[in-house]
């Protein structure tokens, strides 16, 4: 049993300032490169496929009615041109086989493709006894979501690594994770991509779960705005969605309650509830513009608040903040060093940080304030402009510490400089 990793179309015309860009292309590749040279993340094989048009029909769009960008697209990657070359972040690794495909037809799934001497990808990774296969590249939506769904086709256990691809497009995206679910594909998300995936639709990450705002006339439009969000859930929406109602503003959350995390489906319903909502006149806005005039928008932006227990004994304080709160474990989580949360889902968590020395004096309890990426910098700009003091940036943009003018300490927080880097 071996495990393979195939890097899919990273190449010239698929990043920015190529004829068919993806957004975000020249980041993924980068993100590959540098994974591809730290390991492969321990793959057993790395392989790269290659579109390679030479004459592939209507899979270019001819006539003056242009692309419709579905089955017809603007000329890209044609053999032999710089285009089909792969990106310069990619085009020194050392694969260990290539797979070219669309000479004369559309070819998305890289398993439409063979080598020089002609070998198809499944045969050549099962010839190598590889059983499992993670997708890489470019785009999520499109030759990614081929990839990886014939891969589970061929009989191999598939895993999208998000982080390292890129999306052409919010709708697309919905589907691929769809039919990703129903292939029985895994999808492994960091906070990066799970940011960059839903940041375009006015949604934010904080804490493990996806957040937005809708603003609303009065409590009734709210609470249409929810049945909105729960009918685009559909029989989803107990397992993964929270709101709070509000006069001038419905507040939704998403997350897979059941296991604690975020995962592709939370994705996947975030572009079904913007859509549904866009349907009705309505958004999804996480607040983090200027400051809305009176009743003209959410009064902040979305935001999640813990509170953090320095302790010297953990394991004999968590019991007691467990009881007194009515809180519980959380999913999965249940260890003595752990965090409580209430399972409400309407207090802050509770989570308790080592001290390694007695410290009798006061403010042993902080607060952390989870805001959006694109938030922080103004919050903080707010708190020290109200008299406060910034004790620490060493560990921005993860997250910084602040104090009022009597030394209480509260830590701005993000998803930012968290995931670990190749």
């Amino acid at each position: 049993m071996s495990r393979a990793l195939i890097v899919v179309d990273v190449q010239n015309d698929f990043c920015e300032g190529g004829s068919l860009p993806v957004t975000g292309g020249i980041a993924a590749a980068e993100r590959i490169a540098r994974y591809v040279a730290a390991g492969s993340g321990g793959a057993d094989f790395t392989v790269a496929t290659r579109d390679y048009h030479v004459d592939p029909g209507d899979h270019f769009a001819a006539g003056p009615e242009g692309p419709d960008y579905v089955t017809s697209w603007p000329v890209h990657c044609v053999a032999g041109t710089p285009g089909a070359e792969f990106h310069e972040a990619v085009a020194g690794l050392a694969f260990d086989a290539e797979f070219r495909k669309g000479a004369r037809e559309a070819a998305y799934s890289g398993f439409q493709g063979a080598t020089q001497e002609g070998t198809g990808l499944a045969d050549w990774l099962r010839g190598r006894g590889v059983t499992e296969v993670d997708v890489v590249g470019i785009a999520t939506d499109h030759c990614v979501r081929a990839t990886a769904l014939d891969a589970a086709r061929e009989g191999f256990a598939a895993r999208v690594l998000l982080d390292k691809t890129a999306a052409v497009a919010p709708g697309t995206l919905a589907k691929a994770f769809a039919d990703f679910d129903a292939a029985g594909v895994g999808t492994v998300l960091n906070r990066q991509s799970a940011s960059d995936a839903v940041g375009g639709l006015g949604w934010r990450f904080l804490l493990g779960t996806l957040q937005t705002s809708v603003p609303v006339g009065s409590l009734g439009q709210g609470a249409e705005a929810a049945a909105i969000a729960v009918a685009a859930c559909g029989s989803d929406a107990d397992r993964h969605l929270r709101a709070d109602l509000r006069a001038d503003r419905t507040e939704l959350a998403l997350q897979t309650l059941n296991e604690g995390r975020l995962t592709a489906r939370d994705l996947e319903l975030a572009y079904r509830i913007s859509a549904a909502l866009d349907g009705a006149g309505l958004r999804t806005d996480p607040g983090t513009g200027p400051a809305p005039e009176p009743g003209g928008g959410t009064p902040r932006s979305v935001q999640m608040l813990e509170l953090a227990i320095d302790a010297l004994d953990i394991p004999a304080i968590r019991p007691f903040w467990k009881a007194v709160m009515a809180y519980a474990d959380e999913p999965g989580a249940g260890g003595p060093d752990d965090a409580v949360i209430d399972p409400a889902g309407q207090g802050p968590a509770i989570w308790f940080q080592q001290m390694d020395a007695p410290r009798p004096q006061r403010n042993r309890i902080h607060f952390d304030l989870c805001v959006p990426h694109d938030e922080a910098a103004r919050r903080i700009e707010a708190a020290l402009a109200a008299g406060g003091t910034l004790l620490s940036a060493d560990e921005a943009p993860a997250f910084w510490v602040l104090a009022d003018a009597e030394g209480n300490e509260i830590c701005i927080t993000t998803w930012q400089g968290r995931d670990a880097q190749p």
